[in-house]
């Protein structure tokens, strides 16, 4: 079942001009964006047919019913436009349009907001309210709203049937061993020495100020740059800003005013700069990381707030078959199989939920009635939804000062389900079948908190992915081709295929016809262009960190068994009582999982897992997951993809503050052994004979590191035992305010997010670490020359852990978050690896890091992949006379006068089209093609549509130009294959032609398919391959231009490895001492036969004289035009 699709207009704040004090929306055709379902759309669509009649009479304005509108950053007035579009709405043409009252699911990283139109929004917005409640939390109401906004399969369903039992949270304060957390600093604990360098900073702090405002208002004056010097030497003249944030300058208030030179940025921009002379060092002191200089300390904390059931709920299994069976409608009866959980969304209702028997359970307990958060019964035997309050995001009432749920009972609730038309259960999605043998990426997060880390485990790591690319390469670099090794080549397209994320670019599904086809194309330029493209992109996605381990994301929820005893406590009248309901609330319950253990039906053993963004090496798990020796284990044996946790730990707080609402957590599995790693997959490492001398300083390295191991695992990189830091002022509140636009504008605007700058903030701090960490390891520091540094940032790593749950906390409060700036100055610029993030390299720094040096090996992998998919090729393909790859593509049977009038016309064609993609290409550079930012995969789908519809016009053209087939593809061959340039408009304009006549010229073929049986293992997928033997065809006459050739030039060369007997010839054909010359064909190649022996034509030469129609026709020499030592070029006549 695929969710249903609908047109929605997405734009951005750019977009909104002011006309006549009313905003008006710039928007495009392209700003109409498919998207799934939700249930904001569904009551949109109903609402739109209960109107019944169109809004405007503008049949593009009439279907955008619903408009996205980004705004981001914001510049002041950016935020001015904001402000009024926010309160005041918009105009499409007649049409005003207003905010709706939500956010989208992720607002404080997109600043989201949704608007409709005035009629629309009369009726939807009480639909989404549901109830009017004057006075609420904003932050908690509009991201209430916004579960409506998630994309759904709508599950039809009665809503008032529906038995929804939610009970209280498991909310208790427990003493916990190994914790610490990161609280602000009491200036009066300050020792003499810092109160020194305190004061010393405030002063130099206001002398910055100072600094500044004299410099600025020296900038805004009228400078006569003519009189200045153009300053030579971009780190001799900088602007104060460089001096100070470089290099720890201040230029002198006496200086600033002293102008003598001045700097131009990129735009042309001027800047009066200044020589060091003109600058005083900082007192380093005053910079370094410091509790006195952050305002943050550390401190051990004993206990700490747990809600063990965070999120959680179960769903019966009598409702999950409801749910399943509209999910599979469309899958005949061999596909279908056990859904075990759902993200489920409802109005105010969030959460994930495991599908277990709960009636069978309560009903082998004797527990017939549960007490819900209303102090209302439920019959055990017909609950559908069991959840935590946790779920129910409806405590939104704060008329009265405290926080109140806006019902009564739950009953209450779904009346106004009803009432406001909600008519389907939504799905987000589902617990999907587990991949046993599936490979998923780590990141460079994680990559660079493990301190233990070195390149030599991070080369280990990458093996497996590494053997993959170097068996596709088989063919190419062995020294004798193995046609088999295609079987690899097919593989690897094949991976390319499935993990496609569009269907724009088909290039990959012709690639493989066309190897089905024909063997002999695998040598083809473009061919192994696309090839080598895909393969360093992989290549460089592991310099970003992401490194295939055999892993699975997967949903984790709490311990169900200990869940359902706790349910279980409800079952009593005294629980009508709220005051007995939250004294149960807060009792400790006894649960099936211990500290550090997991259970997963059919996983048992050690595993790591992570959850995503990783801030710390100690959010890092290292889990056992067990077999439960219950009898109630019957229960949850079928949840075999849901990973459950033991409840009373700290295991909340350490995994980055996850709940079980619908996280997942990243299981990886311990069973490959880093050290039996091989590294041929380096490919004789950039060609310098270092292959060995790596292969053996690796061996070395883990039999010393890890001496009397034979197994060393990924959970053996990462150390164990380490503290858990935990959020100290987690849960902290918004007051409750009007519900008001006033309000909701308010919290919008002051909306700043800074979570993609701490988690960038922290990687530098981690990678620094990891550098020094590796210096004191192989010796070169020792552990006293790097203490203080180690010591400075290791408290930047814990503040910064401690700002991104300040940042979370943020989202729900609209507070600001501030870090501190002796941390933003010292770690103001990024590890080199994040070139591959598309920043520019001249903003990031080079370190020693495990990661960055493990990038300098992969960078040299790359280049000597270019020289073997490059110059090896060429060399291949004459060293085992390969047939010329053009013949296959090329119908000698058609004279070049056929289609000579075509070649201009295609030679325009291909240029614009050069032009064009060289357009995209630069555009390219300014786009992040890794980053996972919603902004940037929007981006990045924008630019695929592009390619897709440049490929589209310049196929459609070059039809238009030569609409018949035959003639277009040897016109196109003509221009491109027989002048060694341009094979990808080849394939652009005449792909089709080129498949058909590789059909007529079809080798044995080397086929490829997934199967569970299949002896080729490529990350966990399994694929069989079959040699298909093609009947040989009959050799056709070739039909010979008849025609008089005169005065035609030929150029004719050898090469370097070629025998001394062509080499004498080439010499007799220079001094005119042959005896006959006549054209000949040899492995699809037009040559030369001079005395017997076959020299090489330029195929430039091949169309316009027709020589493939001219074979065995003789040659008369006119003249010799031009020597060179390995090639002459002729004038001759042919007849």
């Amino acid at each position: 079942m695929k969710k249903i699709q609908y047109e929605v207009l997405m734009c951005t704040l750019n977009q909104v001009e002011e006309h006549d004090g009313n905003l008006h929306l710039n928007w495009e055709e392209d700003n109409f964006t498919i998207t799934s379902e939700s249930l904001l759309i569904r009551q949109i669509q109903n609402i739109r047919f209960e109107i019944g009649e169109k809004i405007t009479k503008n049949k593009d304005i009439e279907r955008a019913h619903l408009i996205t509108i980004k705004s981001g950053k914001t510049t002041k007035k950016e935020k001015e436009v904001l402000e009024k579009l926010l309160k005041e709405g918009f105009y499409l043409e007649d049409v005003h349009y207003s905010l709706i009252k939500l956010l989208g699911g992720s607002h404080h990283k997109q600043v989201k907001q949704f608007y409709t139109s005035d009629v629309i929004l009369e009726k939807l917005q009480p639909r989404i309210d549901m109830k009017e409640v004057s006075h609420t939390t904003r932050a908690k109401r509009l991201t209430s709203n916004a579960l409506l906004t998630t994309d759904i399969y709508a599950v039809p369903y009665e809503v008032k049937d529906l038995d929804i039992c939610i009970i209280p949270d498991n909310e208790l304060n427990l003493e916990l061993p190994n914790m610490n957390g990161i609280v602000k600093y009491d200036y009066k604990d300050m020792t003499e020495d810092e109160q020194r360098k305190y004061s010393e900073k405030i002063e130099l702090d206001a002398s910055i100020k100072t600094m500044f405002e004299e410099y600025k208002k020296l900038t805004k004056g009228n400078i006569d740059y003519s009189k200045l010097k153009l300053a030579e030497g971009f780190n001799t003249y900088k602007t104060p800003s460089r001096w100070l944030n470089e290099d720890n300058r201040l230029v002198m208030s006496e200086e600033i005013s002293a102008q003598q030179y001045y700097t131009k940025n990129k735009s042309g921009e001027k800047f009066i700069a200044y020589t060091e002379n003109q600058t005083i060092v900082i007192n380093e002191e005053l910079l370094e990381i410091a509790e006195w200089s952050t305002g943050y300390k550390l401190i051990d904390v004993e206990s700490i707030a747990v809600n063990n059931f965070d999120g959680m709920g179960l769903v019966s299994w009598e409702f999950s078959q409801v749910l399943q069976n509209y999910l599979q409608s469309d899958l005949k009866e061999e596909d279908k199989h056990l859904i075990t959980g759902y993200q489920l969304r409802l109005p105010q209702i969030k959460g994930f939920f495991p599908m277990v028997n709960i009636k069978t359970y309560f009903e082998q307990k004797g527990v017939s009635v549960i007490y819900d958060i209303f102090g209302e019964p439920h019959d055990t035997s017909k609950i559908d939804i069991l959840g935590c309050e946790s779920i129910f995001k409806a405590k939104l009432d704060t008329s009265s000062g405290k926080k109140q749920w806006m019902w009564d009972n739950i009953d209450e609730y779904k009346e106004a389900l009803v009432t406001n038309k909600y008519d389907c259960i939504g799905v987000a999605n589902f617990a999907h079948e587990i991949r046993n043998n599936e490979y998923r990426n780590i990141t460079y997060q994680l990559l660079s908190s493990m301190l233990k880390l070195s390149q030599n485990e991070l080369l280990a790591l990458a093996t497996p992915q590494g053997e993959m690319i170097a068996n596709a390469l088989n063919i190419y670099r062995k020294e004798e081709i193995e046609w088999e090794d295609i079987k690899y080549v097919q593989v690897y397209l094949n991976n390319i295929l499935e993990n496609k994320e569009s269907d724009d670019d088909n290039y990959v599904e012709t690639a493989i016809e066309m190897l089905n086809l024909n063997k002999y194309m695998v040598f083809d330029k473009k061919f192994t262009s696309f090839l080598f493209n895909h393969i360093k992109q992989e290549l460089e996605q592991m310099c970003l960190g992401r490194i295939k381990l055999h892993s699975n994301y997967l949903y984790v929820t709490g311990d169900i068994l200990g869940f359902l005893k706790y349910a279980s406590k409800f079952n009593t009248e005294e629980c009508k009582d709220k005051e007995h309901r939250d004294k149960l609330a807060i009792e400790k319950i006894e649960g099936t999982l211990k500290e550090n253990e997991f259970y997963m039906a059919g996983t048992t053993g050690e595993k790591i897992l992570v959850r995503n963004p990783l801030m710390k090496e100690s959010e890092v798990e290292h889990a056992t997951f067990i077999e439960i020796k219950d009898e109630d284990e019957m229960y949850i044996r079928h949840l075999k993809n849901i990973i459950q946790s033991p409840v009373n730990t700290t295991i909340f707080q350490k995994m980055g503050g996850f709940d079980e609402d619908g996280d997942e957590l990243h299981l990886i599995h311990l069973d490959y052994n880093l050290k039996s790693s091989d590294l041929e997959w380096m490919l004789n490492f950039n060609y310098n004979n270092k292959m060995e001398e790596l292969k053996e300083k690796v061996q070395e390295y883990f039999n010393s590191k890890y001496e009397g191991k034979e197994v060393v695992t990924f959970a053996d990189l990462i150390r164990k035992d380490l503290k858990v830091q935990v959020n100290i002022n987690d849960k902290v509140g918004e007051e409750g305010s009007e519900w008001d636009i006033e309000n909701i504008s308010e919290f919008i605007l002051s909306s700043n997010d800074k979570t993609g700058t701490i988690t960038d903030i922290n990687t530098t701090i981690l990678n620094d670490l990891n550098s020094l960490y590796r210096k004191v390891n192989s010796g070169e520091l020792s552990k006293d020359d790097v203490s203080i540094y180690i010591k400075e940032f290791s408290l930047s790593n814990k503040i910064m852990k401690h700002k991104q749950g300040e940042m979370i906390d943020a989202s729900k409060t609209g507070a600001e978050v501030e870090i501190p700036e002796v941390i933003k100055k010292r770690f103001n610029k990024r590890p080199s690896f994040y070139k591959y993030k598309g920043k520019d390299e001249s903003g990031l720094v080079k370190t020693n890091s495990a990661l960055e040096r493990f990038c300098k090996k992969i960078e040299g992998l790359i280049n000597s992949i270019k020289v073997i998919l490059d110059d090896k090729v060429r060399d291949k393909v004459k060293e085992f006379k390969v047939t010329n790859l053009s013949s296959y593509i090329f119908n000698n049977e058609i004279s070049y006068n056929q289609y000579e009038e075509f070649i201009e016309p295609l030679k325009k064609l291909k240029k614009e089209y050069g032009k064009k993609k060289n357009g995209l290409i630069e555009e390219k550079k300014n786009i992040n093609m890794y980053s996972k930012n919603d902004k940037d995969k929007e981006a990045r789908k924008i630019y695929r549509k592009k390619w897709s519809d440049l490929m589209k016009e310049i196929r459609e053209k070059a039809k238009e130009i030569c609409p018949v087939n035959g003639l277009r593809g040897n016109a196109v061959i003509a221009i491109t294959y027989e002048k060694s340039d341009g094979y990808d408009f080849a394939w652009v304009a005449a792909s089709d032609v080129f498949l058909t006549r590789l059909e007529n010229n079809q080798t044995e073929s080397y086929l490829v398919s997934r199967s569970a049986d299949g002896n080729i293992d490529y990350l966990g997928k399994k694929y069989k391959y079959e040699i298909k033997a093609v009947k040989k065809k009959e050799n056709y006459e070739i039909k010979l231009d008849g025609t008089k050739l005169e005065d035609y030039e030929l150029s004719i060369c050898v090469y370097s490895k070629d025998s001394d007997e062509k080499i004498q010839a080439l010499a007799k054909l220079k001094n005119e001492e042959f005896n006959n010359l006549k054209l000949v064909e040899e492995d699809g190649y037009i040559k030369i036969n001079i005395d017997g022996t076959n020299l090489g034509i330029n195929q430039k030469c091949y169309a316009e004289g027709n020589l493939k129609q001219r074979i065995g026709q003789t040659v008369k020499l006119n003249d010799v035009l031009k020597v060179s030592p390995r090639s002459v070029k002729i004038s001759v006549d042919v007849n």
